[in-house]
């Protein structure tokens, strides 16, 4: 269901045009009543209310059958606020005169007001039984069910009353309102432009049209309403901040922020305004000026989550971690059941180097919207990384049944597949998410020549390995696994070309030295090969290679006849890698 809104303001009090008492000849006392009613209709409209309340105590004294000086009473006594006695004094109405539908109408309002929205919908109904063209009355009733939820019923009430009174404002805006809420933006639109066309100065509707038109990403047309609004008003705050969020939607970050300082030139307690201001400022990295206005939007109304939210966001951005935390945290306090903010947290966590902290985290993000794709696709990351491959897998599994076209999702199972051994698994991933399109289809190709070189499918790794190089022929590690793959294949001269390419492209590719000189081993050029694994041997500092290096060129070197160089570098590999077996059994 959707949130409860307050759609538009209460309806204006009926009128009771005609209900004044006549005067009669020789009645005194109804005379004296009539005098107090009129006096006090004179200072009601002078929002002198208790001065009218007193005239209209002084009718009833004179007359306590008149109900409408219990009417006016009322009237009165709501604008003061008494709404219980406002009440009291629109049953005292209703009980003189049955047939008052402008008080059963009146008193409809008051319960809305107080929250007894279904008893209010039964005066409004007893006012509309009693004079079935009282528009007002019908757009009070459409009010009242739209805050329970009723859109339907709503609808039909604004409808009858805008029937009744084609130029009533306020039904066609609260038509609007409610046609916008049930996702109908050109029947909103349309409601909106009909109450402009009754009323080209009512601001009102202009920025509800134009609000309307950004939610369907005609940001032109909102920009203009909003600044319609801003013509007939310059000082209605609102309108600049409407336009300013527009013009945010179109990246002119420069243009927003010129309308948010507008809105808070004219009003330096709007918290939205610097909510937004900070949104366009942190678009344009100015990240400190950001924080600075989400801070001031905190000041102006610490119980708002949002703000810390955001300025939690541009914390991280600038490197501070733990304040990003912080703010999160109080963001949760705030609103414990925001699963963005739990997954916030749990993505800067995991960048803080807690990744319990993080799958926690994640895990409230599901329990609060189980459908979360994102947050299943970051806990199977951190999974992931803490070898907790099949908790991973499910992971990617949950998020790919909730978003079976998300080829990123398959990307990342096929990688947490190859962890596993599970080649076969993860090609088939990767020929997923290429059939779904990725912005980068080289890598992907990429990745699945590994596997398919890692299955023994080495024909499949040379065209995905070719894929690749017609993407980026500068890809160095491309030419390199296809060298792999042709190697595996015996096709020996074919590979020293690739991995003549790899080196060229890469001269510090100390793997690539490594293939070469196996691969000119295999075609008879053992002076080569030596060469390749000596170079070998000097690059790799760390010895990551060089075991492999010394037992080939051991091999090369008996192969030409120098047996003792040969047990010199097949003792070096013995002492740098004990458990290399071809090295004992080849010296």
């Amino acid at each position: 269901a959707k949130t409860p809104v307050v759609i538009g303001s209460a309806a204006a009090l009926g009128v009771a045009g005609g209900l004044v008492a006549g005067r009669k000849g020789g009645n005194a006392q109804k005379e004296r009543a009539n005098e107090y009613i009129e006096s006090g209709q004179l200072k009601l409209d002078s929002k002198d209310f208790q001065g009218s309340i007193d005239d209209y105590s002084q009718a009833i004294a004179f007359n306590p059958l008149n109900a409408v000086a219990y009417y006016k009473r009322a009237k009165a006594k709501d604008s003061l606020g008494d709404k219980k006695e406002a009440i009291e004094d629109y049953n005292k109405a209703t009980e003189i005169n049955p047939e008052y539908a402008h008080a059963y109408n009146n008193r409809g309002v008051v319960k809305d007001y107080l929250g007894d929205f279904k008893s209010a919908i039964d005066d409004y109904s007893k006012a509309i039984e009693i004079d079935r063209q009282y528009a007002t009355a019908y757009s009070n009733r459409g009010t009242t069910k739209g805050k329970l939820e009723d859109y339907q019923g709503a609808i039909a009430d604004f409808s009858k009353a805008i029937e009744i009174d084609p130029k009533s404002i306020e039904a066609l805006i609260n038509l609007g309102i409610t046609k916008n809420l049930l996702d109908d933006n050109q029947g909103a639109i349309q409601a909106f432009s009909r109450a402009i066309e009754a009323n080209p100065q009512n601001l009102i509707a202009y920025n509800k049209r134009g609000f309307v038109k950004e939610k369907s990403k005609d940001y032109q047309g909102a920009i203009q309403d909003y600044t319609k609004a801003i013509n007939i008003n310059p000082k209605h705050s609102p309108a600049y901040v409407n336009r300013g969020f527009a013009k945010l939607q179109q990246k002119d970050y420069q243009g927003a922020i010129t309308d948010f300082d507008n809105a808070i030139a004219i009003n330096p307690q709007l918290s939205d305004a610097y909510i937004k201001r900070g949104l366009a400022k942190q678009e344009l990295n100015y990240y400190q000026e950001a924080i600075d206005d989400y801070s001031k939007a905190i000041e102006i109304n610490p119980k708002i989550d949002n703000p810390y939210y955001l300025r939690g966001s541009t914390k991280y951005r600038l490197g501070d971690l733990p304040g990003a935390i912080d703010d999160f945290d109080k963001s949760l306090e705030l609103e414990p059941q925001h699963a963005y903010t739990y997954a916030r947290r749990g993505f800067v966590k995991g960048k803080s180097g807690d990744p319990q902290g993080a799958i926690f985290d994640y895990t409230k993000a599901i329990e609060i919207n189980p459908k979360f794709v994102a947050s299943y696709n970051s806990r199977g990351g951190v999974k992931s990384t803490l070898g907790d491959y099949q908790g991973a897998i499910s992971d990617f599994c949950k998020a790919i049944e909730l978003d079976p076209y998300n080829s990123e999702l398959y990307l990342n199972r096929a990688r947490v597949k190859n962890h596993l051994v599970d080649y076969e698994g993860a090609i088939a991933d990767y020929s997923k998410t290429l059939e779904l399109g990725h912005s980068h289809p080289n890598l992907i190709y990429f990745e699945r020549a590994m596997a398919n070189r890692l299955s023994g499918q080495f024909k499949d790794s040379i065209e995905d390995a070719t894929k690749v190089l017609e993407f980026d022929p500068s890809s160095d590690l491309a030419f390199h696994n296809r060298a792999i793959a042709k190697e595996s294949l015996g096709n020996y001269e074919d590979a020293v070309v690739d991995y003549n390419n790899a080196l060229r492209l890469n001269p510090s590719l100390i793997s690539a030295y490594l293939g070469r000189g196996a691969a000119k081993s295999k075609l008879g050029d053992q002076v080569g090969s030596i060469i390749d694994m000596t170079e070998v041997i000097e690059r790799d500092t760390e010895q990551i290679l060089s075991a492999l290096a010394y037992y080939n060129r051991g091999r090369s070197k008996l192969q030409i006849g120098d047996y003792n160089g040969s047990v010199h570098d097949l003792d070096h590999s013995i002492n740098i890698n004990p458990k290399l077996a071809c090295a004992y059994n080849t010296r």
